[in-house]
């Protein structure tokens, strides 16, 4: 996986940290069609997660959003009214 992490995501990432939560980096069901958007959620870490870290912060990966992430960079922007993750 060559995800990249800008620094106002590692900002926001650490704040979920901080909160005593690990990021996870996940896929969610998106339309009618069988389609996914990926997203960023903070929970406490389940025995069969596996722990990624990278740029210091540690953050869990779902099996099916590591396909998605190959060479992706993780965002978090403030835009108006949205507020949240951007990968792109």
């Amino acid at each position: 996986m060559k995800l990249k992490i800008t620094d106002s995501a590692r900002e926001q990432l650490n704040a979920i940290i901080n909160f005593g939560e690990v990021p996870k980096i996940c896929t969610q069901a998106s339309g009618c069609c069988g389609s996914y958007k990926l997203t960023v959620i903070g929970e406490k870490p389940k025995a069969s997660d596996e722990l990624t870290e990278l740029d210091g912060v540690k953050f869990i990966v779902d099996e099916r959003a590591k396909p998605l992430l190959w060479d992706a960079t993780l965002d978090y922007r403030r835009n108006g009214l949205f507020m949240g993750y951007v990968i792109r």
